[in-house]
Order: structure tokens, then sequence, then C-alpha cells
């Protein structure tokens, strides 16, 4: 077979990617060489679930592995001794019955995997903890280098970004045309192309800060939240319906409003964030509070009349983990429901300790607001949004009014009389689509089908009461009334006798319930929360303090997403085992550091994003960087246009 040597050089790229980003003569990093391999191919027999352990070995710790075998087979790894270590003669073996993985196993070892785990047991055998378990620190930036003899790059960001392209032999593209630039940027910024009069503007601004000022401007713009809002309301699940067999309507645009607004306002990051998690845990919490906490309500909610209430709200509890865990720990941590995390240090008990700061939401009673015209079924607790005081005095004459006149069987009753006294053949004399619902009014006294459509044709055509068209106009005006009073669901705790015990699930079943009682808390891994009862909103607070090493790096991670297509890590919701290793973990570290420092300003990480060279370069396509990195991984040019195909 006939290999181009473009592909033959992607092929090798691939293979010592490892190598370019720290130099030829780095010895072997366990997190990026190791790690991958041991957690894709041996940690499910071999790692922290104790339930699904084999031989009684672990490889995930460096003293369980370094540790004599239980059977005294030896040792599974001696540090600088790969024949002596169990594992280097089990994966090399030629017994079918001894080789590791085992042969009818999906999880083969490759021979330059072979080679790597070698390697590194002859180099030490050293265990790194896992490096987004570990808080970061400001790194050093590197001294601005230069491309082709000149410097090149704009702020920090370029610095570290050029300082990894030159370890791969890559330069920088030059600057898209102005053209090019804005409509990315406004893109970007807001979702929308700029004007004509906004390009022409742009191009014949001849200022150095000229880039800067559009920058500004779509920062100021009320179409920047509605942009931005995209990510947050697919992480949240966001929808303006129920879900499952009915989907019914629910009243969600509250909380995509309010999401919308601190966007623009430049809510600081950390603020937001204990606000949608526990807002109504605030002392005296607003009412904008109490929306914000709907972001963890966008959950489909389940009204079907078969459905069992303890397991939907079981179910909504561990969508809210998912939730809360991926968007903002990238944590799989929900993995862990039924059993000990496969790959990740987080047990089954920690799993439910984590469930215990959502389990007591009561939200098993539904909020029927039934129009006919639609059906709104909410699952309490729900805020009734104030502000709607005329419609709540319309709305209070309407239905005194209706008292008067009588209840809805006065319709119901004349209409199902009236359909008992037909004949067959007066039946279809009617309209079409009226003859099934009479028909069946005759066979079954059903006279609820469709009955807002029936009796609307009944008093309009046949009816001679003039209650009945009473009746039905003021029906409609509380209807119309209804509609405009909106309910957002909200968190809110349950409190007293009323208060949940929360307990493990030891088959992740909703009645499969132990007598192991649970209070919140965090995987032992991420560190403790303060003494005392811990609730939603010591777990927001730690969210967002210096000692979660994670949520300043998957945010900052999500950013860099929205802005160049991928994140510094691939997998922005697994910084697991199973994740990405960064692409540029330095740089992930500088930002998040500096992210927190700003005081959590979302607005000033946008724009130092977007004003890097690295944003700014053209995204001309070239032969020998695409052979170099195909995905671009090392960012040596801009994104392709969305909107151009082939890239070149």
């Amino acid at each position: 077979m006939h290999f181009t040597k473009p592909y033959i050089i992607s092929l090798l790229i691939v293979i010592t990617l490892p190598t370019m980003l720290f130099g030829k003569d780095t010895p072997l990093r366990y997190n990026l060489h190791i790690r991958p391999i041991l957690s894709d191919r041996c940690f499910v027999c071999h790692g922290f679930d104790k339930h699904g352990r084999k031989a009684d070995l672990r490889l995930d710790i460096a003293e369980h592995a370094y540790a004599p075998l239980t059977k005294g087979e030896g040792f599974a790894l001696v540090p600088g001794k790969p024949d002596a270590s169990v594992v280097w003669q089990r994966i090399t073996t030629s017994n079918r019955d001894k080789i590791m993985p085992p042969n009818d196993s999906l999880h083969r070892l490759s021979a330059n995997e072979k080679s790597l785990i070698k390697q590194w047991i002859t180099e030490g055998a050293k265990y790194e903890p896992h490096w987004s378990f570990v808080i970061p620190t400001r790194p050093e930036v590197p001294k601005t280098p230069t491309t082709h003899g000149l410097k090149w790059g704009n702020n920090p960001i370029d610095q570290f970004v050029l300082s990894r392209m030159q370890q791969a032999h890559l330069s920088p593209a030059p600057c898209a045309d102005k053209r090019t630039l804005i409509r990315r940027v406004y893109l970007d910024m807001i979702g929308l192309p700029p004007t004509i009069a906004q390009v022409d503007a742009y191009i014949n601004d001849k200022s150095d800060t000229a880039y800067e000022k559009v920058v500004d401007q779509l920062l100021a713009s009320d179409h920047y939240g509605e942009r931005q809002a995209l990510p947050w309301l697919d992480a949240a699940r966001y929808a303006d319906s129920n879900g499952f067999q009915g989907d019914g309507d629910r009243f969600a645009y509250p909380w995509r409003d309010w999401l919308i607004k601190a966007l623009n306002n430049n809510k600081p990051f950390d603020q937001f964030t204990i606000e949608m998690l526990a807002g109504d845990l605030l002392e005296e919490p607003t009412t904008e509070q109490l929306i914000a906490t709907s972001f963890n309500r966008n959950t489909m909610s389940n009204g079907e009349g078969g459905a069992i209430a303890e397991e939907s709200r079981f179910n909504y509890v561990i969508d809210r983990i998912h939730t809360t865990a991926t968007t903002f720990l990238g944590l799989t941590i929900a993995c862990a429901q039924c059993h000990d995390h496969k790959f990740d240090p987080f047990t089954q008990k920690e799993f439910y300790q984590f469930s215990a700061f959502f389990d007591n939401i009561n939200d098993t009673k539904q909020l029927q607001i039934n129009t006919d015209y639609h059906k709104y079924i909410m699952f309490n607790p729900t805020l009734k949004l104030p502000g709607n005081d005329e419609i709540d005095k319309k709305l209070i004459v309407a239905e005194n009014a209706l008292k008067k006149i009588g209840k809805e069987n006065l319709i119901i009753n004349a209409l199902t009389s009236w359909c008992k006294k037909l004949s067959e053949e007066d039946v279809n004399r009617y309209p079409k689509e009226i003859i099934p619902y009479i028909k069946d009014i005759r066979v079954t006294d059903n006279a609820k089908i469709s009955k807002r459509k029936l009796q609307q044709w009944y008093v309009e055509h046949i009816s001679k009461d003039p209650k009945h068209k009473s009746f039905l106009k003021l029906i409609g005006e509380i209807h119309a009334l209804r509609e405009q009073i909106p309910y957002v669901l909200i968190m809110k705790e349950l409190e007293g006798k009323k208060k949940r015990k929360t307990v493990v699930h030891p088959t992740g079943l909703y009645d499969d319930i132990s007598d192991q009682e649970v209070f919140g808390g965090i995987p032992a891994v991420l560190g403790t929360l303060p003494a005392g009862n811990a609730n939603r909103l010591s777990l927001a607070t730690w969210i967002v303090s210096p000692k979660n090493p994670l949520t300043a790096r998957v945010i900052i991670n999500r950013y860099w997403q929205g802005f160049f297509g991928r994140g510094i890590v691939k997998t922005p919701e697994d910084f697991g085992a199973q994740g990405a290793w960064p692409s540029h973990p330095l740089l992930l570290d500088w930002l998040a550091i500096a992210f927190q420092e700003s005081k959590w300003n979302v607005k000033h990480i946008h724009k130092l994003i977007v004003t890097s060279a690295t944003y700014k370069q053209d995204s001309h396509f070239e032969d020998e960087k695409h052979a170099i990195d195909p995905e671009n991984i090392f960012l040596a040019r801009g994104k392709r246009s969305q909107t151009t195909w082939p890239p070149r």
C-alpha cells in the first residue's frame, strides 16, 4: 500500500506527540504517557472500583502497585527493573492463559504502548497525582519568543502558544485581513455578522486601537449575552417543555432571561455560580436570585399518569448531580451511581454524599395550569413572578363572574343531552370534523374529548342559552390571563421534619434502599467542605473557591472552546483519568489563575482571548502545517470559517 508523504508525517506526529511537547530527552510523564494507557487498558480490572477488581491488584496507586502480590508471585512493579516486574512479565508473556490484558479482552496493548510501559518502569515507575486534581499555581510566562527573528504576540496567551508552536517546529500565521477578522469576532461574540456600515467603519479606522474598539462595542452589546448564553442553555438542559410523552409546556424563559441579563451585566462568575446553585439559600434572597436557581430545574419532568413519583424524583436528583458535576467540575461523578467509579477515585458512597445536596427538593407535586389551549404541567417548588397586579385583579373579576353563571357542566350536560337525541342520520348532516366527537359522546358519554372545540361549535351553532356564550367568553378570558402570569421552577429546601434522609442505593435503583445514611460532601480527592451542616450553599461556595482545583480550569476551557472550536482540554466534561491531556497545560493554569485574580471577570477573559494574536491569525490552509498538526492543536493558524468549504 502506498502512503503519501504528508500522511506518513501526520502518523508520526500522532505517535510522537508527547516528545514534541516536552522535548526529545525529557523523561516520560506518568500523567501524559502512562496514565492514559493504564486507564484505558487496565483500570477496569485493576483500578479504583473494589467490586470489579481482579486478583486484588490495584495499578492506579503507587503504594498498591509496589506492594507484594497476595499470591506470592512477586511485585507488580519493581521501579527500575521491568524484567522483575510482574506487570511487564504478564503483558509480554506468550502464555495465552496469563497474558494481560487477556486475549479475549477488547483492551489490547500495542507494541508502542508496551514500549512506553517498559521505559516508564526502567525510569523508576514514578506516579503523579492526576493533573486536574492538583490546585493550579500561576506558571511563569515564557520569555517573549520570536518567529523569523521578529517578536510576535499581544499578551501572555501568545507567549505560551508560540512556545508550544516552536516545540512542534511550527510558526504562526499572519494576522487575518480586516474583513475576515471583524466577521469572525462578531460571530463569536454576538452570534451575528457585522453590517456593511460596521465593516466599512472598521476598515476605515486606521488607528492602532481600531480592533479593540470593535471588541469593546461587542462586549457592551445586548446581543453579547444572547450569544454567550447558548452554551449555558445546553449545559443546563434548557427547554420550554417538560419532555417525555406529554411534553407539556413550562415557563422556563424567566431563567433564560436572567442568564442573558447576568452575562450582559458581567456578573462576577463566582456570584453567578452561587446564585444558580444556591440562590434560595442566601440570606433574604431576591426574586432574581430565586429565578437563578432554575438552572437545576431544567431537568426533564415526568407527568405521565403511570410514572412512579419517587422514581421520577430520584432521577431528577441524578440529573442535577450530572449537570452540576460536568458543568462546573468537568467530572463524571454520575458514573458512580451504581458502583465505585471505574477510572476516577470516586466511591459510590461519595456519589450519594454529593446527591444529598439535591435530595431535599420537593418536586413531585404537580402544579397544573390547564388552559385547554395549552397545558402547563410543572412541579413544585415554583415561584409566581411578581409584577402582575393588574392581571391578578382582572382574573379575580372574571372568576367571580364565572361563579355566578355556574360550572362547566352547564354546557356539558346540555351538549350531552343534545347529542343523545340525535339520530344516526341527523349526525351525518353536521361538519365532518365534528361528527366523530358527537358519535363518541353518543357511545361513551365522554364529553371531555376535545371539549373546547366541540363546546365552541355547539354554543355558536346550536345552543340558544345566553349563559353558554357568557360562560365560554369568561373561560377564554381567564385562560388568556393565566397564560400571562408565569410560574418559574425554582429550588427550595424541605425543612424540619419534612427533610429526607439520604442513603446509599447499592444497585443505583430508586427502590434499592440501604441503611447507610450519608450527608452532603464532596469526593475526598478534591478536599473537604467546611465543618458544619453542608448544603448547596456550602457546595456552591467551595466550587468557586481557590481550594477547588477544577472550576476555574473547566470554565476557562469552555470559553476557549467557544472561541477556537476546541478546548485546551478536548473533553470539556471530563477532566478525569479518561479525559484528554491539555494541549497547553501551562496556559490553562495561567488563565485559570488570571480568571480568579480578576475577581472572576468573564468579559476581561473574553477580551484577553479575542485580542490575542493567536485568535487573530489568518486561517489560510498550508499542506506543511496540516501534515505536522492536522487538528491545529498547536494553533499555528486561525480557525477555518464555518461558512467556507473546502478549507483552502
